[in-house]
């Protein structure tokens, strides 16, 4: 569309500005027409995006209680865990605590027994010693028997 109308004796053509007035309105309406088709594709873009949005923030939603959840059992299985530790270790200590009072008990008899060992060692060597006094007492009442 051209920007100058011709002008004539005491104005502008009445035909000419009729045309150009009349284009001008078939332009303006074209360009409104384009501008309302791309404002309503717009305006279906953003219902599209307003119902992904509402999807995506009920999927948040869902992940954040899944994890939640998750967390809560998490430190629901790391306290069995610690506890289950814990009862172990008391046993353990337990066990621990016996067998120094066995290894203790075995020490005892394993003295006990070495004393008595030691109390026979001694006891033969007393019996043997009492033997080899007899035996030279005999000799010797032999001896003086035969003369």
């Amino acid at each position: 569309m051209k920007g100058k109308l011709k002008t004539v004796l005491f104005g502008f053509d009445k035909k000419e500005t009729l045309n150009y007035i009349e284009n001008y309105q078939r332009e303006s309406h074209r360009k409104i027409s384009a501008l309302e088709q791309e404002l309503s594709a717009i305006k279906e873009q953003a219902e599209v995006l307003k119902s992904e949005n509402a999807a995506f923030e009920k999927e948040l939603i869902s992940v954040k209680n899944r994890l939640e959840a998750a967390e809560k059992e998490s430190i629901a299985i790391k306290k069995a865990s610690d506890e289950k530790d814990k009862k172990y270790i008391d046993e353990i200590d337990e066990t621990y605590k016996q067998l120094e009072i066995m290894r203790d008990n075995m020490k005892d008899a394993l003295d006990n027994f070495i004393k008595q060992v030691d109390n026979i060692n001694d006891n033969l060597e007393n019996t043997k010693n009492a033997i080899d006094t007899n035996s030279q007492n005999k000799s010797v009442n032999d001896k003086i028997m035969c003369i």
